[in-house]
C-alpha cells in the first residue's frame, strides 16, 4: 500500500514537472491557414496544416503557402520556396533554401528570416513587415515594406539597417562588379548602403518596392500590406 501511494505520489509530481517546463518554454506552432501545391516533410498539404519546429515547407513552381503563428506574426511563400521552421534557444526562425516569402513580424518576439549567407529580421523593437528573395544568380533581395530591416551576414557579423520603403539588393563579395545605386526615386538610397566596404557587397539599392514583379506577388493576410505599397 505504501509502495503504491509512493509510486503515486512520484507519478503526480512527474506530471506536474513536465506540464510546468512545456508552460515555460512552449512549442512555437504554425497554422498554414492558405496553401496550394505545398509539401509538409515531403507530404502534400490539404490546403490546410499545422507546422511545428523543424518542418520542411516547400511550395511547387505555382504554388504559395501562408503560415500564420499568430495575427502578428505570418509568413507567406511564393512559388519554388522551400524553408525549415526553427525556435532555438526561443527565436523563431525560417531557414529558407530557395525561393521568395513575406515575413510578418510585427509581434514581441521577432520572427528571423535565414539564407545559407544571411540572417534578416525587424532592426526595432515595434517589429517590421519584408521580403526576401533569392535570385538564380545567388543575389538575396530584401524588401522594407514596413519598419526598418536589419541584414547581417552570418560569416562576418557585418550588419546593415535597411529602412523603410527601400530595398537591397546584396551578394557575398566582391565578383568584380563595382557597387552602384539602383535608379532613385525621392528619398534617395540608405545611408551607407551604396558604398558599403567589407565581406557584405552591396550591388544595387533604391527607395520603393524595387524589383516590383517579383515582390509585389508577396502579399500577407489579413491585409498589412497593399500591392501598390512600398
Amino acid at each position: 500500500m505504501r509502495n503504491a501511494r509512493i509510486a503515486i505520489s512520484l507519478f503526480v509530481s512527474g506530471v506536474v514537472w513536465v506540464a510546468l517546463v512545456l508552460r515555460a518554454s512552449p512549442p512555437r506552432t504554425g497554422e498554414i491557414i492558405r496553401s496550394s501545391d505545398t509539401l509538409l516533410n515531403g507530404v502534400t498539404v490539404p490546403e490546410l496544416g499545422t507546422v511545428t519546429p523543424g518542418s520542411i515547407l516547400a511550395t511547387g513552381e505555382h504554388g504559395s503557402a501562408l503560415v500564420q503563428f499568430s495575427p502578428d506574426t505570418q509568413v507567406n511563400l511564393l512559388g519554388g520556396t522551400s524553408i525549415t521552421f526553427r525556435n532555438d534557444t526561443g527565436r523563431l526562425s525560417a531557414q529558407m533554401s530557395a525561393g521568395t516569402l513575406g515575413a510578418k513580424s510585427l509581434g514581441t518576439e521577432p520572427l528571423l528570416v535565414e539564407t545559407p549567407d544571411y540572417e534578416i529580421g525587424p532592426a526595432a523593437q515595434q517589429g517590421a513587415i519584408y521580403v526576401v528573395a533569392m535570385l538564380a544568380d545567388l543575389t538575396t533581395v530584401v524588401s522594407a515594406r514596413k519598419g526598418s530591416v536589419s541584414i547581417m551576414q552570418r560569416s562576418s557579423g557585418d550588419k546593415y539597417v535597411l529602412p523603410e520603403g527601400h530595398y537591397a539588393k546584396i551578394a557575398d563579395a566582391p565578383r568584380g562588379i563595382p557597387p552602384q545605386q539602383a535608379p532613385q526615386t525621392a528619398g534617395g538610397p540608405p545611408p551607407g548602403l551604396g558604398n558599403s566596404p567589407g565581406k557584405l557587397f552591396v550591388i544595387a539599392v533604391g527607395s520603393g518596392v524595387g524589383i516590383s514583379i517579383i515582390l509585389d506577388k508577396t502579399v500577407l493576410e489579413p491585409s498589412a500590406i497593399s500591392p501598390s505599397m512600398p
